[in-house]
């Protein structure tokens, strides 16, 4: 029977390798105002970023379905990040003041309006690090006294406390799947990192000593580095990722529901990454990947930090010797 099992799962790993083969990506830039881009939701193809407007110098939180850009209300004091959309277009981020220091973590209903979210203690700065699950529960970070990590979550408007990991002394969601898993960084005395997934209700510290986790999917597959390496890691298990040939570092930035993973592989040696797709364990260049088009027109791909369940991808990229840019890769069957 165990034998049958492996055969099976050989066989559809197989099968998903040869259907990524046949993938090539086309580069799709980001309309004006974005001058970067955040995340994209799960499925329905928006895409969360930030935009700057004529006349303000400070950054704004935008969406894009695609079609039309929203610029979304921000502040005129203080820059404000946008950190994840989910598919009913409810976005969440944080507004920060014009000391560079104060925070408060805000959420976007579907029809644009912005909700400031509450803290547990009144007067402490508050940032939506995580995410916002389909759902609409937001995973965030709340400083308290002294400066500690305090992960928190928000549901229905109302904040509460998410538990903190066994043996560590503060904690930050930076990722929310689809159903609300949480995954993100933790430390104990001496700021010594580990990653840390957070799943109905219990905390659990996962992957190897030095890590931070990046993403997740609604399987608990948690994604991110550790001394530089990426890896994927279960509540129970941990698998080190591969790195490019000729490099020696690199990180999982995010993962989808299929369990694809993308990241950054580099050298270490002064020169920018390269953009990696992990399919099946298997690390391939991003850049390798693009359609004649794109690589006729001089895109480079240094890093990618997202991903969608249709495949869609966030990277960082220059065309020629233009300015590095967000851009979107679209999947594009062979």
């Amino acid at each position: 029977m165990s034998i049958d099992k492996f055969a099976i799962a050989a066989a559809m790993s197989g099968c998903a390798m040869l259907a990524h083969a046949a993938t090539t990506y086309s580069v799709q830039t980001l309309p004006a105002p974005f001058v970067n881009g955040a995340s994209l939701s799960p499925k329905t193809a928006i895409l969360a970023g930030g935009a700057r407007l004529e006349g303000n110098s400070h950054l704004q939180a935008a969406l894009w379905s695609g079609k039309v850009v929203q610029v979304l209300p921000s502040s005129d004091t203080g820059d404000t990040f946008i950190r994840a959309v989910n598919d009913q277009g409810v976005s969440v981020g944080s507004v920060h003041g014009s000391d560079l220091v104060s925070s408060v973590a805000v959420a976007w209903s579907a029809d644009h309006q912005r909700h400031d979210l509450p803290a547990l203690v009144a007067g402490d700065y508050t940032q939506a690090t995580g995410g916002i699950s389909a759902q609409g529960d937001i995973a965030g970070l709340e400083f308290s006294g002294g400066n500690r990590w305090m992960p928190v979550q928000w549901h229905a408007g109302a904040v509460q406390a998410l538990p903190m990991p066994a043996g560590q002394e503060g904690a930050q969601p930076m990722a929310v799947s689809p159903q609300g898993l949480i995954a993100g960084r933790s430390y104990a005395a001496g700021f010594l990192e580990r990653a840390v997934l957070w799943a109905h209700g219990t905390a659990t510290l996962v992957g190897p000593t030095g890590s931070i986790g990046l993403g997740v999917n609604d399987k608990g597959q948690v994604v991110g580095e550790a001394a530089n390496a990426p890896f994927v890691a279960t509540a129970t298990t941990t698998q080190n990722l591969p790195v490019l040939p000729g490099d020696s570092m690199g990180s999982a930035q995010a993962i989808n529901t299929a369990g694809v993973i993308v990241g950054d592989s580099a050298c270490g040696c002064g020169t920018p990454g390269r953009a990696v797709i992990w399919h099946g364990g298997a690390a391939t260049d991003l850049n390798t990947l693009m359609t004649p088009k794109a690589k006729a027109a001089g895109w480079k791909l240094y890093g990618a930090f997202a991903i969608d369940d249709k495949g869609r991808i966030l990277a960082s990229a220059q065309q020629g010797t233009g300015n590095w840019v967000t851009v979107v890769l679209m999947p594009v069957k062979r």
